[in-house]
């Protein structure tokens, strides 16, 4: 598993894994991002999968600047790393914090970690943020070819490590 960090030492983010409910986020289309699939992504079956829609270009061919899911907690959380397993090592994602609400764009939302590529099938991304989080964004700012020339981005599972804010 890839281990990515922003002084390149490898260590490892603290924490406990924290539950959450995933939502698919779309805010720059109009259709979602496959909702039906959202709930694999924390299913502990790496076999299953959330997956972006069919685009034509890496960068979804300049039709908007990504899409992602967002990941609810019950309770502010101060997220320390998400780990994301994807069968599409390759793309890119930053992770937002939470708007003022839940329309919030995404150039509208705190940058927590600025865009990291994925390059293993296991991935795990420290988050260096002091301030407790009612959700976060997974933001997939570029994407990979899978097949006859479409790009998409593929989720197996996310978990996320952090603190409970009491």
């Amino acid at each position: 598993p890839a281990l990515l960090d922003s002084d390149g030492d490898g260590g490892s983010p603290g924490g406990t894994p924290v539950t959450y409910t995933p939502v698919d986020y779309d805010p720059l289309g109009g259709d979602g991002e496959h909702p039906e699939e959202v709930a694999f992504i924390a299913d502990g079956d790496v076999t299953t999968a959330w997956s972006t829609e069919a685009y034509n270009g890496v960068n979804f061919t300049g039709t908007k600047d990504g899409v992602g899911l967002r990941l609810r907690f019950a309770v502010p959380v101060r997220v320390t790393g998400v780990t994301i397993t994807t069968s599409t090592p390759g793309i890119t994602v930053r992770i937002l914090g939470a708007g003022a609400d839940e329309q919030t764009p995404p150039t509208d939302r705190p940058v927590l970690v600025a865009d990291s590529p994925l390059t293993d099938e296991v991935t795990t991304i420290p988050v260096d943020n002091a301030e407790p989080q009612r959700e976060i964004v997974l933001w997939v700012t570029s994407l990979v070819d899978v097949s006859d020339g479409k790009y998409r981005a593929k989720f197996g599972q996310v978990e996320v490590l952090g603190a409970a804010n009491s």
